[in-house]
């Protein structure tokens, strides 16, 4: 058992528990409480004390003891922002505990901070003292239970005791009236006493003593308390809707939808009644609207005589009704006072609030009468009596946030949603779900485990489905969905929302309009305590109390004649980990993911969890004994966005990439972003670069091809082609690659080239050595180090394979255009005739790889030049289990080749084609690179390593001889 609060019940329902538990325990043993300065305190029971007498609470207002001992620093810590221990304690040296109300501490750190924002500084000049010290006046009985306060203005400071008498009106009547309790001021020469009443009916109280210069001290009270609660701003409402006689807003709702249904009529016994609250200023006019003379409720309790005075008692029996209403409502109402007063010169007169039903009066209205026991509806008219008014004012009403307008002729009905007083707002894309309390006949049901904080149990807002479950939360989806079939209220985390909703836009955003939409049944949303404890073992089942805290959802496609029979609970269990980690990620928040036979069970959590039941649950053809490993994995990525998941998959798989391994049946195939430059090209003519075979430099090194070309055979001889049919395939493609002549590195000559070389690449019986796993390795052929690294010492790279080897030189191939005296030049040049074949031989290297990659870079720079066969080993190649990079300056470049792969990875994922792509990204890994290979510093042959650095720097060459033209 815990000594906590629950912030949806009164302070004595919490002084009760408190004093039953703790009698109990030792006071060292209680839950800690969080005083509104934010420090929390050991709770004490004075009944554990030697002499208990010294620290009652004498006039029972619910305050809490604590121990100024309790560590070194407890007398650091503050009750409220400008109130430390130290200052409140008793002064007797011998009283070791302190009595304080939280209330009270944010009345005084309220009142203290007003003087300070107008430079008038005060100090506490007594705060609790011990029945020792006590005079047994009123005033002091009220500083031994923690609710009072004596203060001073300070030496050097400005200001007069009035000063502190009117920041306690202005400050603390708001405060004090939602504990039910009263204020007490007393004004002396030189200091303030300020105190909160106990629970008795008391009324407010200002007294003067020895203070010059207020005549009426009630009246000045009641000034200052109105300057107190008067909100500030005058909203420009010329662009809100304007209502005439039988006209509501919002306009396309209904009453019920917009405020839902009453779920209990309170009265002044009931602890609902304290969850209502008393305005208390005299800017709006009240009708004297009692139903008896002598009564309220069922008992023979005395009403006040009237509602029209200011300074209403807060007590249960002091209480005016038509003062009483939700906290909502009278934000809104008191807003729209000050717009009439300020706009229309008139004042805001309220016919009817909140009423106790015994009397029957509301039910004259029937189609809104039953919000009044509740204390969400308000009839107001003007003062002056002006029905021609009511049209400006249901204006500003709707223009100051009112959930509910509608004109009656006479007067406006202006109602609020249900709502917890400082509770949560939560936004769905649709519509805002407001924070409720429930009734207490009912909480029970949806009460939240007792070992819970305060802190917690604000993370898991209840919401009233009332009148709204066909509302949408988002476009087709419902706030019924989320809703047990058999209670009103509920939970749900807009996470979970969100993740619902990408599930069911992943599952339809490729469908055309005609096609039938797939849908995802939420089987099982919110559930009640009752319900959760019927359906879920505590112990063994690690989805209780999941559903009801919001936070789960279990899901099957609806059953349907259209739906594909790929669409198998498997399939569905992995939509869920691609679509909703990354939500719950977004919130610090792992995932619980199960699978079963005809749904799967998806939930936020901190770490991620499977349920044991997955395993027994899976198709044929799923490894069983890796299942757990691949999950996570997938779990892992799709946290991170490497999901391969495009937002257009027609787009994706048109302008897709993925190249092919060698294979004698390959066909170049030009993707569609050459069909679409071809029809660019045909239809402007300002191209930066015109391809032509008709150079000069053609001309000349026809020859020299030739050359390159019967070399090439030369070497083909001594491979075995297979048959004619497909020596010829090879020979024709070699002619177009290496014997083919033009410019530019876009345009038909190079598109031409390009299926040439990748069909002789494919087709040519010379390997590339990478098809067992763990063996391929990339880097930058600029970077010797990193040749090494990827090339020798027992690894191998693409340098080493006979295919490299067959065209690597021809490609680097020079001449001479006079033998006897000209420089030489380059063969293939990027200016002259460029050569694709080098890119291509990377692809395909990427494609055949298996097992880890490694690639071996200095830092970003040599990153980001790697990016294409980064690419197709993380995106097309399905043979690839991980990518490891090895970074040769690890502590200074290591984040910056974090973020080109990541940023590579999302680009990746989001335009990756399914048809031909992994589903998930390959996994990488950032490593240092390995000491013993930093040792080794072996110069690589110097024909590889000009042929590398060639290649490297190829758009260099290329700018440098256009700047020397």
């Amino acid at each position: 058992m815990f000594c906590k609060t629950n912030r949806h019940k009164g302070k004595m329902e919490f002084r009760f528990k408190l004093l039953f538990f703790c009698g109990l325990l030792s006071y060292a043993q209680c839950e800690e409480f969080e005083f509104p300065a934010g420090d929390s305190f050991t709770l004490v029971d004075e009944s554990t004390l030697p002499d208990p007498t010294l620290y009652a609470d004498v006039k029972n207002t619910g305050s809490f003891l604590i121990d100024s001992q309790e560590s070194p620093k407890t007398l650091e810590k503050r009750l409220g922002k400008n109130v430390p221990v130290s200052k409140f304690m008793s002064k007797d040296n011998n009283a070791r505990y302190v009595r304080a109300h939280p209330t009270f501490m944010k009345c005084l750190q309220q009142l203290i901070m007003r003087l300070r924002q107008q430079g008038i500084m005060v100090e506490l000049q007594r705060g609790f003292i011990t029945s020792s010290e006590s005079t047994k006046s009123t005033d002091d009985q009220y500083l031994q239970s923690g609710c009072g306060a004596e203060l001073g203005i300070a030496s050097g400071s400005s200001g007069t005791v009035t000063d502190i008498a009117k920041a306690a009106f202005n400050a603390c009547p708001v405060i004090v009236e939602r504990e039910m309790r009263d204020l007490y001021v007393h004004l002396m020469s030189s200091k303030v006493h300020v105190h909160m009443a106990g629970p008795e009916a008391t009324g407010p109280t200002f007294v003067v003593t020895g203070v010059s210069g207020i005549a009426n001290a009630e009246a000045e009270a009641q000034t200052w308390t109105n300057d107190g609660i008067e909100p500030t701003g005058n909203a420009d409402c010329s662009n809100f809707t304007t209502l005439t006689n039988g006209q509501h807003y919002p306009a396309m709702f209904t009453h019920d939808r917009v405020l839902g249904n009453i779920d209990v009529k309170i009265t002044r016994n009931m602890t609902e009644f304290k969850r209502l609250v008393q305005y208390q200023g005299t800017n709006i006019e009240f009708e004297n609207t009692e139903r008896s003379a002598t009564w309220c409720g069922e008992t023979s309790i005395q009403c006040p005589s009237t509602c029209a005075d200011g300074l209403q008692g807060n007590t249960v029996n002091e209480r005016c009704a038509d003062r009483v209403m939700s906290s909502r409502l009278l934000s809104v109402l008191n807003k729209l006072q000050r717009k009439a007063r300020i706009s229309m010169s008139d004042k805001l007169r309220v016919l009817e609030a909140w009423d106790e039903p015994y009397d029957g009066h509301a039910q004259g209205d029937s189609a809104d009468g039953s919000l009044h026991y509740e204390g969400r509806a308000v009839k107001v008219t003007l003062s002056s009596g002006d029905t021609n008014k009511l049209s400006q004012l249901s204006n500003f009403a709707i223009c100051l946030g009112a959930d509910y307008v509608e004109h009656k002729g006479t007067h406006l009905y202006i109602a609020a949603k249900k709502y917890l007083a400082g509770g949560s707002k939560v936004l769905f894309p649709n519509m805002e779900l407001l924070e409720v309390d429930v009734p207490v006949a009912v909480e029970s049901s949806y009460s939240l485990p007792s070992a819970f904080s305060e802190k917690e149990n604000r993370q898991y807002p209840l919401f009233d489905s009332s009148g709204r479950l066909n509302a949408t939360l988002s476009p087709g989806v419902t706030v019924g969905q989320f809703v047990s079939k058999n209670y009103r209220y509920f939970r749900l985390n807009p996470r979970i929302h969100d993740c619902y909703i990408d599930m069911v836009y992943h599952e339809n955003k490729m469908l055309k309009t005609s096609d039938p939409k797939v849908e995802i049944e939420v089987i099982r949303g919110y559930l009640s305590n009752n319900e959760n404890n019927r359906k879920f073992d505590v112990i063994n089942d690690r989805r209780y109390n999941r559903h009801t805290l919001g936070l789960a959802m279990q899901l099957k496609y609806k059953s349907s004649s259209t739906l594909p029979a790929t669409h198998t609970p498997y399939r569905l269990f992995k939509v869920a980990i691609d679509k909703c980690a990354p939500r719950f990620y977004q919130a610090n928040n792992a995932m619980g993911i199960g699978l079963y036979q005809d749904s799967i069970f998806v939930d936020m959590r901190p770490k991620f969890h499977m349920m044991k039941q997955s395993v027994d649950n899976l198709p044929d053809g799923v490894d069983r004994n890796t299942f757990e490993d691949d999950v996570i994995q997938r779990f892992n990525l799709a946290r991170g966005g490497k999901i391969v998941d495009p937002e257009n998959i027609t787009t994706a798989c048109i302008f897709q990439t993925a190249p092919q391994p060698q294979s004698i049946d390959f066909k170049h195939e030009h993707p569609e972003v050459v069909h679409r430059k071809r029809r660019r090209k045909r239809a402007a003519d300002d191209e930066s670069c015109v391809p032509t075979r008709y150079t000069k430099f053609c001309s000349l090194t026809e020859q020299h091809r030739n050359a390159v070309i019967e070399d090439i055979k030369g070497q083909l001889d001594r491979v075995h082609y297979g048959d004619e049919k497909a020596k010829a395939k090879v020979l024709i493609a070699l002619d177009g690659c290496f014997g083919d002549c033009g410019t530019c590195l876009d345009g038909e000559i190079y598109f031409s080239k390009t299926e040439h070389c990748n069909n002789f690449l494919h087709w040519v019986n010379w390997e590339l050595l990478n098809n067992q796993p763990d063996v391929t390795n990339f880097f930058v052929r600029s970077n010797r180090n990193a040749n090494i690294h990827a090339c020798e010492g027992g690894n191998d790279c693409i340098e080493n394979s006979p295919l490299f080897s067959l065209v690597a030189p021809s490609v680097e191939k020079v001449f001479r255009r006079d033998p006897k005296k000209s420089v030489e030049e380059e063969l293939y040049s990027i200016a002259n005739n460029p050569s694709p074949v080098m890119r291509l031989l990377e692809d395909i290297y990427a494609i055949q790889a298996s097992g880890i990659v490694k690639f071996w870079v200095r830092d970003d720079t040599e990153m980001t030049a790697l990016k294409r066969q980064l690419e197709v080993v993380m995106l097309y190649n399905k043979n690839v289990t991980l990518v490891q990079i090895h970074v040769e300056r690890y502590k200074i470049a290591r984040d910056a080749v974090r973020s080109v792969v990541e940023k590579a990875a999302k680009t990746m994922a989001l335009n990756g084609c399914p048809d031909v792509s992994r589903e998930t990204l390959t996994p990488y890994e950032i490593l240092e690179v390995p000491s013993e290979k930093k040792k080794r510093a072996a110069e690589p042959p110097t024909l590889r390593y000009q042929i590398r650095d060639y290649h490297k720097n190829f758009e260099a060459r290329w700018a440098g001889r256009h700047i020397l033209l």
